[in-house]
């Protein structure tokens, strides 16, 4: 007699038998599957890298987008703007360095005969105090009119006196993050910032304003070496605002447009074109040592006690020597984020 389960073996066709016994991958199988899986977690990988940094770019555009909403009005503001044109002697102000405080002192300001000029000097004076971007414009050693203490000069003093000695390797993005917070441009402008956009980088009790890599945003008042639009580098087609009469140190200056900036994901405020010590406002993209003047640009417009006349150029200004800004390449700055990009839009 045939046992049932050998007859039933006997109706089943070979190849389903085959199959049946086989239970499990073979190794080329396993490994054609590691290697699709592998392939498909690098490219998802890949791509969500690529979603963070454009994530971080968009958060650094909204951040510069704000500032770019107080600084730029302020700037403008100087066009209509009062300052005193007349008297001799001005009462002048000179800064205790411990305390942050202005003091009245008995001096003399001899302006200049041209009331274009010494307009021009008061508003450039007035816009080194008010939106500093180099310490030594900040509650400077040198004697300046009174009329230019104005409140947001006199808590730029006193912070700086509270700090000590503030480091130099963010000084602009210090001075940036000072004039949001302390300048009363907008008396709610802090408000619209989030805690991940301030932050104290170096930590020198100064804070900045941080870009989407934590990195401090820079800024220029009178960027004269940076030469992409809006801002062009010619004085027929773009005269200098403030400088109508052309009084501007024999030579007139192109206008400018006040500079927010991030070196983008891999750039640095504190580098220097050169490699050496940085000296803010400079940064890996600018040309030449800079837009920084050598001891403030507060004390190049009040040396001495003589207005100078004319009224020193805003172009690249150091140790009192007039040299146009070097231009500066659009290459060198293809992966900064800046205002002008909004501005030119």
């Amino acid at each position: 007699m045939i046992e049932p389960g050998i007859v039933n073996a006997m109706r089943t066709p070979s190849h389903f038998r085959r199959l049946d016994a086989r239970h499990a991958f073979t190794l080329v199988e396993l490994m054609v599957t590691m290697v699709i899986v592998a392939m498909l977690a690098a490219l998802m990988l890949s791509g969500l890298a690529g979603a963070r940094e454009r994530a971080k770019a968009d958060k650094t555009r909204s951040t510069i987008r704000k500032l770019n909403g107080i600084v730029i009005p302020q700037y403008e503001s100087y066009l209509n703007r009062r300052v005193r044109q007349g008297g001799s002697p001005f009462a002048t102000s000179l800064c205790n360095a411990t305390s942050g405080r202005f003091s009245n002192v008995s001096t003399t300001i001899t302006l200049s005969a041209s009331a274009s000029a010494n307009r021009l000097w008061g508003l450039r004076l007035l816009m080194a105090l008010e939106m500093p971007d180099q310490w030594a414009d900040v509650a400077p050693s040198v004697r300046i009119p009174s009329w230019a203490v104005t409140s947001p000069v006199a808590r730029y003093a006193a912070l700086k006196a509270s700090v000590g000695t503030p480091s130099t390797a963010y000084e602009s993005a210090e001075c940036l993050a000072m004039m949001v917070m302390r300048g009363g441009f907008d008396a709610d402008a802090i408000e619209s910032f989030r805690a991940d956009e301030i932050g104290d980088v170096d930590q020198d009790q100064c804070p900045e304003m941080l870009d989407g890599w934590g990195k401090p945003i820079g800024f220029i008042r009178w960027p004269t070496g940076y030469t992409l639009p809006p801002q062009i580098p010619d004085v027929n087609t773009n005269p200098d605002p403030f400088d109508p009469m052309r009084v501007s140190s024999g030579q007139a200056d192109y206008g400018t447009t006040p500079l927010i900036f991030s070196g983008g994901a891999e750039g640095s405020l504190a580098v220097s074109v050169t490699g050496t010590a940085a000296k803010a406002p400079n940064y890996a993209g600018f040309a030449g040592s800079g837009d920084a003047v050598a001891g403030g640009w507060v004390s190049l417009l009040a040396s001495g006690t003589i207005v100078p006349t004319p009224v020193p150029s805003t172009r690249q200004v150091t140790t009192g020597t007039l040299a146009p800004g070097a231009p500066l390449a659009a290459s060198a700055v293809s992966a900064s984020i800046t205002n002008f990009d909004l501005l030119k839009k």
